[in-house]
């Protein structure tokens, strides 16, 4: 993704999960193996050399909202 995309966003509320995502952590509803489905029910895939850092920083996210 282009660089100026991570100038505008709040990085404590959004992760790259793949070269072609980003997400909200606010709207995740789950997470599979290798996917993350959103509370619209879309499954999106995680790439699998950043699947270790999507669930730690998944799991600092739900620390931080408490």
């Amino acid at each position: 993704l282009d660089d100026g995309v991570y100038l505008v966003i709040d990085e404590r509320l959004f992760i790259e999960i793949h070269k072609s995502y980003i997400i909200n952590m606010q709207h995740v509803k789950g997470i599979t193996k290798y996917r993350i489905v959103m509370d619209d029910d879309k499954a999106i895939p995680i790439a699998r050399r950043r699947y270790k850092d999507v669930l730690q920083k998944m799991v600092d996210f739900d620390r931080m909202m408490g």
